[in-house]
């Protein structure tokens, strides 16, 4: 133990660049990964936002595991217009993962 504390804004930055961290390897890792037929390197899309979100089991026979709100909404938006092989991020995240090399897009 080393007397350190874990505070609600030090966890989120630990969790925003965890979650960088996590892309940008997923996105590495992608490109070992050959498509079937077209035998070139799987692509990936990354939309990371940070805010509040709700989560639970939907279900009763087929049991979900949902996340819902607006965070979520702005995330999925991000990655599913992004450029492949980048990591899309919010004016939020990039707020507490400020040491990152981040380009504005255009």
């Amino acid at each position: 133990f080393s007397g350190t504390y874990v505070t609600r804004t030090n966890a989120s930055t630990l969790n925003a660049r965890d979650l960088v961290a996590f892309a940008k390897a997923m996105i590495q890792g992608s490109r070992d990964v050959m498509k079937p037929i077209v035998n070139t390197p799987a692509i990936m899309r990354v939309g990371i936002h940070t805010g509040s979100c709700v989560s639970g089991i939907i279900g009763t026979k087929n049991l979900k595991f949902c996340l819902l709100g607006d965070a979520v909404e702005t995330a999925a938006e991000m990655e599913s217009t992004g450029t492949p092989d980048c990591i899309h991020a919010s004016e939020a995240l990039v707020g507490l993962v400020s040491d990152e090399k981040w380009e504005k897009c255009k």
